[in-house]
Formats: C-alpha cells, structure tokens, sequence
C-alpha cells in the first residue's frame, strides 16, 4: 500500500471493519464451543489490542529498526484500543473467559504496558507477559519462540488456550492454540 493507501484505509472505517469481520469469526467458535471451562484467550498488543497509528503516522510510517518511534509507543501509559478488538475482548469476559496478553516489547516497558492497556479499556487479564529483562531490543533471532513459550507456559498453569489474536504471522505460529486469527496491520509495511 502506498502512504496515502495507508491513511485513507485507518482514517476510514475500513480497518475497523476488516478487524469486525475477522473476530465475527471468533465469537462464532467462542459461541460454538462445547465448553469454555478453563478456556482463555491470548491478544497480541501493538496493532491487535492497541492502536499507534496516530503515532506512526507523525514519524511518517517508518519501516525497520526504529527504537525512537517504538519508544514513544510503549512507554506511554495512555493506550488507544483498537475498537473492534476491544468489543471483541468484552465479548470473552462476558462469556467468562480469562484472557492473557502476549507482546514483543521489552521488560522495561512492562507497567507502562499494563497502564496503557487500562486506559484503552483492557481492565481485566490474567497477565501481561513482554520479553525476558536480557532481551533489550526488537531482534527476531533472539526470540523466535517466545510467543509460542509464552502459550506453552499459560496452559501449564491448567489452561487451555481456545483462541490467539496477533496482527503478525510470529504472533500465532508454534502452537499452543486451538484457533488463530490474524488481523490486518499496513503500518509495518509489509503485507
């Protein structure tokens, strides 16, 4: 997508309403299931949970490693929620799910993750898991697993884990899940 593709698609409804029609799907098997007892489930936070478009679009939409732009996003305590997910995640308490939160950010931005995820409206969860304290900084190779492990931890606990929300192929891949759903995200330009 172009820049401007990109600004009239979030501007829009239209990113919303793609995000709508994905999770109608998940409340459809949530809906479905036989039993949710002991059932969770596990959001992604930036672009699944949490919207930084507003932010990425004043750093005009860079692409790679860019530690300024991500730290004026995860180390602020105010989260704007991506609505649809949002109504989504109402609809899981609502149907007594637990749900956990798994994110690449680092162990430093932790609280500010927790405070950013209330103020958007996500009050209640389980846990927030973000990267161990010795990873630092956004490297794939040091973490191709993580969100995988972090699954694999949850339903050590006695969980079974129903359903994963991400908006990136590594937040749903290795397992640990019955159900995946990947959300659309331009703003990394990729896709």
């Amino acid at each position: 997508m172009t820049k401007q593709q990109i600004i009239d698609y979030y501007e829009s409804d239209e990113h919303e309403k793609e995000v709508a029609s994905i999770l109608s799907r998940a409340k459809e098997i949530i809906s479905s299931a036989d039993s949710l007892e002991n059932k969770v489930v596990v959001f992604d936070i930036d672009e699944t949970s949490l919207n930084h478009y507003r932010a990425l679009k004043d750093y005009d939409f860079p692409q790679g490693d860019n530690h300024k732009v991500w730290d004026a996003c995860i180390f602020v305590t105010a989260g704007k929620p991506i609505q649809a997910t949002l109504d989504f995640y109402k609809f899981c308490l609502a149907k007594d799910l637990k749900v956990f939160f798994v994110s690449a950010r680092v162990a430093d931005s932790l609280e500010a993750t927790k405070l950013a995820l209330k103020d958007a409206g996500y009050t209640k969860f389980e846990d927030v898991f973000v990267f161990p304290k010795e990873i630092t900084n956004y490297n794939p190779k040091q973490f191709t697993n993580f969100k995988a492990e972090r699954r694999a931890y949850i339903e050590s606990l006695g969980y079974k884990i129903l359903l994963s929300v991400g908006d990136q192929p590594s937040d749903l891949i290795g397992g640990f899940t019955q159900y995946t759903f990947e959300l659309p995200n331009y703003l990394y330009g990729k896709k």
